[in-house]
């Protein structure tokens, strides 16, 4: 820090840390990502135009303990509002982390404990877990310190949109850092390391795909793998991984690991990059069977409110129950209000 010239003026920030200074010097090695960092990164800029709906990305993520959290941030930019207006925010969006574990459950109706998935949510800028939506930010993020290997969705959702046609598309970014699958995972470790010893012993891609094209067939399949591997080592490698190397390598899915696909997958094991897997990517309405509530569970939220209502049963009361019974897909939706969506 530099002091101005002692014609310049400068007010006083007051004690450190504030909103401005005294937070130290950033750690960039946890701050960006590079190719040898030990953490992965997905980013992508995306837009949505229709109240009530939400964009989901579906990660497969490796189990942290503590040391590399799970961090998704999203941030837009939100069209001029009118002075005075009641709501802050013209487009309201907001970031949810739904990531599914398998918990052990107590049953309270029989007593019984038993082992079920579960799917616990988390809320942009909600860390004390109290269920409440931020309706006032346009950056939004979820901190995971720790985690077991499931699948995380991160749901980007449309609260409210403006009814002014030139702003109601709302773009926005969104970043999730963490311990996120590699896109090679199943090449890592001792097989990363004989890869690049052979590559050198083959002077190159070219020379190492066609010694691993063992019937010069011009592509690779799995029982090639298999037949090097076994001839050249690692030693301990069983089927099932060589199958998930193949299916990771063939990038295109036409069951052949073409010259291509090899030199991608060479030059990504040689850069040490830990980049994830494409997340799986859905466009839905926001409902309750994202947010992992069961239908028992919106059932019971349903019985209350019919003996709430129903205290006297007639056949108008009855005719309701029938109707509402009947669908428990329908109820989840009526209910969206009441889960904050």
């Amino acid at each position: 820090w530099v002091a101005p010239p002692p014609t310049i003026s400068r007010a006083s920030l007051g004690t450190t840390p504030n909103g401005y200074e005294g937070f130290g010097r950033p750690v960039l090695s946890r701050a960006m990502w590079f190719a040898d960092s030990d953490f992965s990164i997905f980013m992508t800029e995306n837009s949505i135009g229709t109240q009530g709906w939400m964009h989901t990305y579906k990660f497969p993520v490796l189990a942290s303990n503590g040391r590399i959290p799970l961090k998704a941030t999203l941030a837009w930019t939100d069209p001029p509002s009118t002075p005075g207006a009641a709501n802050i925010l013209v487009n309201d969006l907001d970031l949810l982390l739904q990531q599914q574990n398998r918990r052990l459950v107590l049953d309270v109706n029989t007593g019984v404990s038993s082992v079920r998935t579960v799917f616990e949510i988390d809320r942009g800028n909600d860390p004390m877990r109290r269920g409440v939506a931020d309706h006032a930010s346009t950056t939004e993020d979820v901190l995971l310190p720790t985690h077991d290997v499931t699948n995380v969705t991160v749901a980007v959702i449309a609260t409210r949109l403006s009814s002014v046609p030139a702003y109601a598309e709302q773009k926005y970014s969104l970043v999730v850092t963490g311990l996120l699958k590699p896109r090679y995972f199943a090449w890592g470790g001792a097989v990363r390391s004989r890869m690049l010893e052979l590559v050198d012993d083959y002077n190159g891609p070219v020379g190492l795909f066609n010694w691993f094209d063992v019937f010069s067939k011009g592509f690779l399949i799995a029982s090639d793998l298999d037949l090097r591997f076994q001839q050249v080592g690692p030693s301990n490698l069983a089927f099932s991984q060589i199958v998930e190397m193949y299916e990771e390598a063939d990038d295109d899915g036409d069951r052949e690991i073409e010259f291509e696909e090899f030199e991608l997958l060479l030059a990504e094991l040689q850069s040490g990059a830990q980049r994830p897997l494409e997340p799986e990517f859905a466009f839905n309405p926001a409902n309750l069977e994202f947010l992992g509530v069961e239908d028992d569970e919106v059932l019971d939220e349903v019985s209350a409110a019919l003996r709430r209502t129903c205290l006297q049963p007639s056949d108008s009361c009855g005719l309701w129950a029938t109707l509402l019974l009947a669908s428990a897909a329908t109820m989840a939706t009526a209910c969206r209000g009441a889960a904050g969506l």
